[in-house]
């Protein structure tokens, strides 16, 4: 296995989060660890309640879930040997899951890489894409960038970009409050929807897929230009 002291740098470490998940409108996560013989970090049936910090009671799954995730920081250069690792697992359970992938229920690995300076080598090893393939096991990749610099330029001396994707998410508890995310800006709408795919399959997104928003912003413009009158003053 991969220690991660063994990372080279700081400036390439990168946090690195996979999840094996698997998921259907009937599953039941006990049969699911049963069968992996890994205990689960999160698991739900379709039903169950979602509920706030407050205890209220906010949305009810309308699927089942099970997944096992694991979060580390590591040299962005070995992500493709850490996931091949992380994939091994669950081998010996195998068939296990590509049985239980031919049977209709959706299973597979989602590998979110945080604080990236943008494009780097990430290399799928033929062994990795086998184990996978085996399995009947998907894979999500999603890439998030560090944050931009604070002086609004470029590092190569370009123009600044003034457009991006704002992307939110609202919906309505059975209580009939509106409860709305600010989930993220993009640097180009492909982006947006790319965030938008891999949280869909996430606790609570899922069960509101329809409430994800994409909407361009113009940097530095008013975005409402009039003031606003109260109900109680109409």
């Amino acid at each position: 296995m991969h220690d991660p002291a063994d990372s080279t740098g700081d400036a390439e470490a990168v946090r690195l989060s996979m999840s094996l998940r698997v998921f259907s409108e009937d599953l039941d996560p006990e049969w699911v660890t049963s069968g992996l013989g890994v205990a689960p970090t999160l698991t739900y049936r379709k039903g169950d309640g979602y509920h706030g910090p407050d205890g209220r009671l906010r949305s009810i799954y309308k699927q089942g879930m099970w997944i096992h995730d694991v979060e580390e920081r590591i040299d962005e250069r070995i992500i493709g040997e850490r996931l091949l690792e992380f994939v091994r697992i669950f081998e010996a359970r195998k068939n296990f899951l590509k049985q239980a992938v031919e049977d209709g229920i959706r299973a597979d690995v989602f590998v979110g890489v945080f604080d990236s300076e943008g494009i780097f080598p990430m290399k799928l090893s033929n062994d990795l894409l086998r184990t996978m393939g085996a399995m009947g096991l998907e894979l999500d990749v999603s890439v998030y960038e560090r944050e931009a610099r604070t002086d609004g330029r470029r590092s190569d001396g370009g123009s600044v970009q003034t457009e991006f994707y704002q992307l939110d998410h609202e919906y309505e508890d059975l209580e009939g409050f509106e409860h709305v995310k600010f989930l993220g800006i993009y640097s180009s709408e492909e982006l947006a929807v790319a965030a938008r795919d891999s949280l869909l399959k996430q606790p609570g997104f899922s069960d509101h897929p329809e409430g994800f928003c994409i909407s361009k912003v113009v940097l530095d413009r008013v975005e409402w230009s009039e003031g606003f009158v109260r109900a109680g003053d109409i």
